[in-house]
């Protein structure tokens, strides 16, 4: 009886896993080195890791809200929680707005991304980033198990380096749907995965990176996918 159990739970389980052709959940990490504990850390709640899902030509973001509360003794104490979905339709590059994960959750808000403008709310997917100054090409390197090209660039003023920037990106091909970024190379664009920054003034290191945690989606999950991509396509956005 016990293993019948079980086998039915292990079945369970893996059933609640859809495999998928591009698709899966992805990390978006902030951290800055801390020379006291001699390693990198979360800078602060209010910059923790950012939750993506990606389907296909889409994208869903967990968008976050900040709660905080000072006591007598002045001492902050801060709260983090997701206020909300952000889907992003590739395809139309268009942003819809949703505060339930479901797939009968209502649209809230629906906009596109002017190129070259910040998006309201601070979050742009769909511009792509030019070369960086004074850059020089670096050779190819393996980050976490992915083969990748590598490009340095320098912000001076008055003969002085205030700033190091490298990039760690691959073929577009390799990463169509641009869940963290793109960024044109010698005229051709790639995705990129992850920032390195140097403050040389402040000597202060810090990275961002997209990390994919898995290549599998729930059934919930695809099933919202499907559900919002017949949205997106029954209320386009206007241009």
């Amino acid at each position: 009886m016990l293993i019948v159990l079980l086998s039915l739970l292990i079945a369970g389980g893996a059933s609640a896993q859809q495999n998928c052709r591009d698709c899966g959940v992805a990390i978006l990490m902030d951290r800055i080195y801390d020379l006291k504990l001699n390693t990198y850390v979360v800078p602060s709640i209010y910059e923790a890791d950012v939750r993506f899902l990606f389907y296909d030509s889409m994208m869903i973001v967990e968008r976050y809200g900040i709660t905080s509360h000072t006591d007598v003794k002045g001492i902050e104490t801060a709260k983090r929680f997701v206020i909300g979905y952000k889907f992003i339709d590739f395809r139309t590059q268009s942003y819809y707005r949703y505060v339930h994960f479901s797939d009968t959750a209502r649209i809230m808000k629906k906009m596109r991304e002017i190129p070259g403008a910040k998006a309201e709310d601070g979050e742009n997917y769909l511009s792509f980033t030019r070369n960086q100054p004074n850059a020089i090409f670096l050779p190819d390197t393996v980050l976490d198990g992915t083969k990748c090209h590598r490009i340095r660039g320098f912000w001076t003023r008055n003969n002085d380096t205030l700033f190091i920037e490298t990039m760690y990106y691959v073929d577009e091909k390799e990463r169509p749907v641009a869940y963290y970024g793109k960024t044109e190379v010698n005229d051709k664009l790639y995705s990129y995965f992850r920032l390195d920054y140097f403050n040389v003034a402040r000597k202060i290191h810090r990275y961002s990176s997209m990390d994919i945690t898995s290549r599998n989606l729930t059934k919930k999950e695809l099933k919202v996918f499907e559900a919002w991509r017949k949205n997106a396509k029954k209320y386009p956005v206007k241009k």
